[in-house]
């Protein structure tokens, strides 16, 4: 079976509770959309906002990486502040250097974000994107290695030539700790689920 590449629209908080956990997690009504993700697929997870209370957008790429497993899982957890939630997972190998990239610098070069209307699908939580898209993502969140080259499409800016990509050349980290974090993140309970684009 092809491999295919998908978007998960999370919050910032939400995103690094699933990366700290290995999975994926969606609200209980996207359960039949959870398990048409392939063993293998590619992942990214989209944040609007760093916090579903937040008036202040992210909108920004947290998260990245693949589905390792096809099972579908439900865990019965409680989340902030103090509600019942029992959301569907999948397990995922994240990358876990990957660097949060900004919408704004890669606006331009996705398929994703072309067309004035282009942020309506991601109202429903979890889309496909294309290969393109995700080769231009995994290229800009990853890790840089030895001896790569300095410079990618965040560091070019909008019209950049895909093949000139380096990873790691995100302009942003995502940092899991930073100071007014509420308690419960990463490792503590389940954020509450936002699929707001906006």
């Amino acid at each position: 079976m092809a491999i295919r590449y998908w978007l998960g629209v999370v919050t910032g908080q939400q995103a690094a509770w699933c990366k700290h956990h290995g999975v994926f997690a969606v609200s209980p009504g996207l359960r039949r959309e959870l398990a048409d993700l392939g063993e293998a697929d590619g992942l990214v997870l989209y944040s609007p906002r760093a916090r579903p209370a937040d008036e202040e957008p992210l909108r920004a790429f947290t998260a990245i990486g693949r589905l390792t497993a096809a099972d579908v899982r439900r865990v019965d957890t409680t989340t902030p502040p103090g509600e019942r939630l029992r959301p569907w997972q999948r397990a995922v190998l994240w990358e876990p250097d990957a660097d949060t990239v900004p919408l704004r610098v890669l606006r331009d070069v996705l398929d994703l974000s072309a067309g004035w209307d282009w942020a309506k699908p991601l109202r429903r939580g979890l889309i496909e994107i294309s290969a393109h898209d995700f080769r231009i993502l995994r290229a800009e969140m990853g890790p840089p290695l030895p001896d790569e080259r300095p410079r990618g499409i965040a560091a070019a800016g909008p019209g950049a030539d895909e093949t000139t990509i380096a990873p790691g050349a995100g302009l942003l980290r995502w940092q899991e700790d930073h100071e007014g974090e509420p308690a419960g993140t990463p490792g503590g309970a389940l954020p509450r689920w936002s699929t707001d684009p906006e």
